[in-house]
C-alpha cells in the first residue's frame, strides 16, 4: 500500500516546503476516502474498493455524495519486466497506461520501443524537456530513444533553478508564449499525426506537453516521464 509507506518515510524529518505540502495533501485524500462509504480504503491492511463491477458509479451514491472512486484494477509484470496497469473513462475511449520499472532509463535502448506507441515508431518524436531537468537526464533519455531506433526531436522549454521556497520551477514559464513557441518547434520539425510527443520533467512540463499534443492533429500520442512526486501522482495520470 502506498499512503502508509508515505507517512511511514516522511514522518519527522525535515522536508522542503513543497514535498511538505504534498503529502498533507495525501494525508486529507486518505481521509476523506476513509470517512466516505464510497471510496478506497487505504489502510495498510487493504487496498480494495467499493462499486459496481463494470467501473460504473452507484446512481444514489453518487447524487448523494458527488464522490467516486472506479474499482481499483491489478497491474501485471510483461514479458520485458516492465510493470502496466492503465484506467480510463466508461464509454468514452480515453486510456492511461502506467508503466513502472526500476532502472528503466538507464536501458531505454530496449525499453523505448515497448513504452512509446508502436504507431510512433516510424515517426518524428518530440522530446519536451526544461533547462532544470535537461543537464540531469536530458541525454540519458535522448540517446535511450534514439538508439532504440526511435527519430526524436528535443525541445527545450525554461524552467527557474529556484522559487521563493527554494525549489526548482517551471510555474512562472506555463504560458501562451511557451505553448506556442512549443507548438511552432513541433509543427517545423516533421510532425505527422503518428508522432508522440514524450515529456521529460514535472508537473509543468506534463501539463505543457499534454496541451502540445492534444493541439496538433487533434491530438498525436502522449507518453510522460515525469520526474517530481506531484508529477507521478496528478499531472500525468489524468486526461489532460
Amino acid at each position: 500500500p502506498f499512503w502508509p509507506s508515505v507517512r511511514r518515510a516522511f514522518s519527522g524529518a525535515p522536508h522542503p516546503p513543497r514535498l511538505q505540502q504534498s503529502v498533507k495533501v495525501m494525508a486529507s485524500l486518505e481521509n476523506k476516502f476513509a470517512e466516505s462509504e464510497v471510496g478506497v480504503d487505504l489502510s495498510a491492511d487493504a487496498w480494495t474498493s467499493t462499486g459496481s463491477s463494470d467501473g460504473t458509479p452507484d446512481s444514489t451514491d453518487q447524487r448523494k455524495r458527488g464522490l467516486y472512486q472506479p474499482d481499483l484494477k491489478p497491474g501485471a509484470v510483461d514479458e520485458q519486466g516492465l510493470y502496466r496497469n492503465c484506467f480510463g473513462r466508461a464509454g468514452k475511449e480515453l486510456s492511461t497506461e502506467i508503466i513502472v520499472r526500476s532502472g528503466a532509463l538507464r536501458d531505454l535502448r530496449r525499453f523505448a520501443k515497448a513504452i512509446v506507441p508502436a504507431q510512433s515508431h516510424s515517426a518524428m518524436n518530440f522530446l519536451v524537456t526544461d533547462t532544470v531537468v535537461d543537464p540531469i537526464y536530458g541525454e540519458l533519455v535522448l540517446e535511450g530513444l534514439r538508439e532504440a531506433g526511435l527519430s526524436v526531436h528535443r525541445i527545450l522549454v525554461p524552467a527557474d533553478t529556484a522559487d521563493a521556497s527554494g525549489e526548482s520551477t517551471g510555474e512562472p514559464h506555463k504560458n501562451t508564449s511557451v505553448l506556442m513557441r512549443c507548438c511552432d518547434e513541433v509543427i517545423g520539425n516533421g510532425v505527422s499525426k503518428y508522432s508522440c510527443v514524450i515529456s521529460l520533467g514535472g508537473g509543468v512540463v506534463n501539463n505543457l506537453s499534454g496541451v502540445v499534443a492534444s493541439m496538433v492533429y487533434r491530438g498525436i500520442g502522449l507518453v510522460h516521464i515525469t520526474t517530481t512526486s506531484m508529477g507521478m501522482l496528478d499531472a500525468s495520470i489524468d486526461f489532460k
